[in-house]
């Protein structure tokens, strides 16, 4: 049977909401002939592309683009993603996953990329041509998030690094006021710099973790958090509604 891949490069950083988003559409349109698989690539290591992959989804993770001699499998990974997009196979890819991508395509990543470092909900800037993009478009115009765009709407964001050179031949779709490339397709690829697949909460608390890293004390700590937390629920149901609608067009071309 064919199969939706969810490649995980971190094992601490999960598919967040995809899974369930797939699993939604799936039983919305009753019987489909694909099976969702989730494959940690520091434990299993790239799958071998073939025929019977008929979607992709690459998640983030702590490391870098850069990071190939303690990760073997960014390579692979950079080949694997080659592949699919010469095969035409849908491919979404957030954070690190958009990262590598941009560097498997001739593009160039900081790690990290001074001044562009972003932490929690940050203002989501459109570029010409976003609302017609054909996944990208139908995220734009779903439930809450179309009203949502009418006052400049904040996506959850948790990078050092950032792509700083596109791939020649990549649209940019949309841009944040510190990290100019933020979602960008390249044919069958669209990548985003946010994490649409993140809950409020965890959000939370990873806005809590780099604070407590940064040396803040205990009840410093709660209250960033409490507040990162009220920012993103009040863009929750946006992020929801993005989310799904995105998914949904993704695995109607799979």
């Amino acid at each position: 049977m064919s199969e939706i891949l969810i490649l995980r490069p971190d094992p601490e950083v999960d598919g967040g909401q995809v899974p369930g988003w797939i699993r939604t559409f799936a039983a919305d349109k009753g019987p489909v002939d694909w099976e969702l698989r989730e494959v940690s690539l520091s434990a299993e290591g790239v799958p071998a592309f073939s025929d019977q992959v008929r979607g992709v989804v690459v998640l983030g993770g702590t490391m870098s683009a850069h990071s190939g001699d303690q990760n073997p499998w960014v390579a692979d990974l950079a080949e694997f993603l080659r592949q699919a997009v010469a095969a035409e196979v849908p491919v979404l890819a957030i954070c690190l996953g958009a990262q590598i991508a941009a560097e498997a395509f001739g593009g160039q990543c900081a790690c990290p990329a001074e001044g562009q470092g972003e932490e929690g909900m940050v203002k989501y800037i459109l570029r010409p041509g976003a609302k017609d993009d054909r996944w990208l478009g139908p995220a734009l115009r779903s439930g809450s998030a179309k009203l949502a765009m009418r006052q400049a709407p904040r996506v959850p964001v948790s990078h050092d690094d950032a792509v700083v050179e596109l791939p020649e031949g990549a649209t940019l779709l949309a841009a944040s006021e510190k990290c100019p490339n933020h979602t960008w397709r390249l044919g069958s690829l669209l990548a985003f710099q946010h994490h649409p697949e993140v809950t409020a909460q965890k959000l939370a608390t990873w806005v809590a973790k780099t604070a407590f890293k940064a040396g803040k004390q205990a009840p410093q700590v709660a209250a960033i958090r409490q507040k990162a937390l009220q920012e993103a629920q009040g863009f929750a149901q946006f992020n929801e509604d993005f989310g799904l609608a995105l998914v949904g067009a993704f695995l109607s071309d799979c």
